[in-house]
């Protein structure tokens, strides 16, 4: 994988809660003025580079506000952002989630249906961690 240009941003006060990370990247990457952000969360490990390129693409050729991937109808991670909803997401309280604005824009909200039923795996718990290593054994 080429990480040729990634910026490694590390939020010193993550204690604030998870919009406080998403709220510290967004500011880092506001210089290069990107028309929009994916947000892959940690506990999310098996998104795809194909699911992230199949984002982009649908992204550029429609411009939603929000962009969900689903799979067999199910929504899943991770969620682009357009920069029209950058204000907004900064200006949430730092224990506000992200899904905040995701729900208020959800009448302009995109689904995109993938293959790939990594975008469901989240892993919080043990159980859920053997679904992701059933998942890679695939």
């Amino acid at each position: 994988m080429n990480l040729t240009g990634v910026q490694v941003v590390v939020n010193q006060d993550y204690q604030r809660g998870q919009t406080s990370s998403l709220q510290i990247g967004l500011m880092a990457v506001a210089a290069d003025q990107p028309d929009a952000i994916i947000l892959c969360l940690v506990d999310h490990p098996a998104i795809s580079t194909q699911v992230i390129a199949k984002l982009k693409e649908h992204f550029e050729s429609t411009r939603p506000p929000v962009l969900i991937p689903t799979h067999k109808g199910e929504r899943g991670h991770a969620v682009l952002f357009s920069k029209a909803l950058f204000p907004e997401l900064l200006a949430l309280l730092p224990v506000e989630p992200a899904n905040t604005v995701i729900r208020k824009y959800r009448p302009e909200t995109l689904f995109v249906e993938v293959a790939d039923r990594g975008i469901l795996i989240d892993v919080d718990e043990p159980r859920t961690y053997e679904r992701l290593e059933e998942y890679r054994k695939r």
